[in-house]
């Protein structure tokens, strides 16, 4: 289950998401 895309350019968020666990099932960060 995809939970939250993010594209490249918001690695940086994805990455504070991730850490701070506001995310649910996979991260995707599209090109």
């Amino acid at each position: 289950r995809i939970g939250q895309r993010y594209p490249l350019r918001a690695a940086a968020e994805a990455h504070r998401d991730l850490e701070a666990r506001r995310t649910t099932g996979s991260t995707v960060l599209t090109v």
